[in-house]
């Protein structure tokens, strides 16, 4: 309990003053409110589905009449899943949201803290592993991206991992395969990333002594069976329905590129550098455990992962790897940024910090090895106090500016409208998005918040991958109401029409609207519902 506490005390001051203000939310390196908004729309959507069995989950109400939208982005269920017991308990979306934010961070630092411990790591040395696991630069960048900060599943596998080297039996290949299932489900990147460490485990498994005096192969193997049977029954249902639904969808290979790690973003001052506390306590760790193959294992992982962070910058006499395993590996040419691989680098130098604050902890504890009483009381002081004091340093690299956004406003007269009409058919919300900008989608997101009160499905929309027909509204929707903009939006199904009060008015629109048949349903003189008119064919 008190490694909970401790853990979590880290995640508050890591985004301090979020805890204060949990109705703003972080952003992270993000300049705009979209992306986490959009994130907590994700979780909300999940929780609103949860007590209809998730009936209906992948056909989320935005960008109608598309099936399965909610495939376009990361779906994140487990996190989904918690989100829903804290709004239930904090009894608002936006406080739950940044309780999620705390929780994730704080089991990030839990999952380090127990690979530590299959390092050789004591209770102390692995608090101080678990707090750098909490700062890791990454999710300090990456604050306003909530998926990303879902790192705990994926080093739990690890630990999971090293534990089935030591004794392949059914309880860690049991831990092995639902931590490879909640990291696939909680992020598609880090499914990915997962990949790396577990690619190598012939490093980890082939090791020396990594057979004497263990079960014989067949064991390893059953254990296996059970790992991947328990992937195969609960993540790749989702996933294979995912890759359906995305099908024919990838970027370009120049947005790929320009995404994609440079060897100096991974060097001192560059945004992916791991920290100068963390290099050094990994170097020393790296030498202290060399022998030992978890360690080299992790070592190999973190200059694989490193690699990967180069995507298709990487190049070897020329010829650049990453494009042949994109047309092998299934949805790997779906993935937009190559750099975000850098976790893994910076996951694997936290752990390799295990064996040096483990030397640390026994060196200042040394005077009390010859007995009991007061030098013993006064190592474990001495220790306590070199934790702390990694703890404390690694908290203050924290390289967050802690910038926090408003969160959503409350529905509006017009959602609160809308969610008292019967027959929940589609809407739009004007001005739609101007391009495909992420700012010009923060309106939007905000609108999709306020779909799920009103249940309407919107023509509007935002995700990872926006589908066919979504580019062209957003090129004849801005004439609106001239007469291609309204056959547009019949062709969809459309009957309301939300627009904010001054816009309407803006460029004689309102005179216009009014001569094209559409009638004012709603108007509070803020935002206004107009009703788009039949026309029969």
């Amino acid at each position: 309990m008190l490694q909970v506490v401790g853990h979590a005390a880290v995640a508050v001051a890591l985004t301090w003053p979020l805890a204060r203000h949990l109705d703003r939310i972080p952003l992270g390196t993000e300049q705009v409110r979209t992306v986490p908004l959009f994130n907590q729309w994700t979780l909300a959507w999940t929780a609103d589905r949860l007590p209809h069995g998730l009936r209906g989950w992948w056909d989320a109400p935005i960008f109608w009449p598309q099936r399965g939208a909610f495939a376009l982005s990361e779906p994140q269920l487990p996190t989904g899943v918690a989100f829903a017991a804290l709004r239930a308990l904090s009894g608002d979306g936006t406080r739950a949201y940044n309780l999620t934010v705390l929780l994730l961070l704080t089991l990030n630092g839990l999952a380090m803290a127990a690979l530590a411990r299959t390092l050789g790591a004591g209770r102390a040395a692995a608090f101080g592993v678990g707090v750098l696991g909490q700062a890791l630069p990454f999710s300090a960048h990456e604050l306003g991206v909530l998926q990303l900060l879902a790192q705990a599943p994926m080093v739990a596998t690890l630990a999971a991992l090293i534990r089935w080297r030591e004794a392949p039996a059914l309880r860690p290949a049991l831990a092995v395969g639902a931590g490879a299932s909640l990291t696939a489900l909680s992020c598609g990147y880090y499914g990915f990333a997962l990949a790396i460490p577990v690619g190598l485990t012939p490093v980890l498994w082939l090791g020396r002594g990594a057979w004497r005096s263990r079960p014989p192969w067949r064991d390893a193997l059953a254990g296996a069976l059970v790992a991947g049977g328990i992937v195969a029954a609960t993540a790749l249902p989702v996933l294979l329905l995912q890759a359906r639904r995305t099908a024919g969808f990838s970027w370009s290979r120049d947005t790929v590129i320009a995404l994609s790690a440079a060897p100096g973003d991974l060097a001192p001052a560059g945004p992916w550098w791991p920290g100068w506390l963390t290099v050094a306590l990994a170097g020393p760790g790296l030498w202290i455990g060399r022998h030992r193959p978890p360690v080299r294992w992790l070592a190999a992982a973190a200059t694989a992962g490193a690699l990967a962070a180069l995507g298709p910058r990487l190049s070897v006499l020329g010829w650049r790897p990453w494009w042949p395993l994109a047309e092998v590996v299934p949805g790997l040419d779906r993935l937009r940024n190559p750099s975000r691989f850098v976790v893994v680098l910076q996951l694997a130098l936290a752990a390799l910090a295990a064996p040096t604050l483990q030397l640390l902890v026994q060196e200042v504890r040394r005077p009390g090895r010859a007995g009991s009483g007061p030098a013993t009381h006064v190592g474990r002081v001495l220790a306590t106090t070199a934790i702390a004091a990694v703890a404390a340093v690694a908290v203050a690299a924290f390289p967050s500016d802690r910038r926090l956004a408003p969160g959503p406003p409350p529905p509006d007269g017009a959602a609160r409208f809308l969610a008292t009409t019967a027959d929940r058919e589609p809407v739009v919300v004007l001005p739609f998005a101007a391009s495909g900008r992420v700012a010009d989608f923060e309106a939007t997101t905000v609108a999709m918040l306020h779909g799920l009160t009103h249940g309407h499905p919107l023509i509007n929309g935002y995700s990872g991958f926006f589908p066919e027909g979504d580019r062209a509204l957003r090129r004849t929707l801005p004439t609106f109401p001239a007469p291609d903009t309204l056959d547009a939006l019949r062709a969809r199904g459309v009957r309301w029409i939300v627009t904010p009060r001054a816009w309407l008015d803006a460029e004689g629109r309102a005179e216009d609207a009014s001569g094209a048949g559409l009638s004012v349903a709603f108007d509070d003189g803020t935002s206004v519902v107009l009703e788009l008119p039949r026309v029969d064919r």
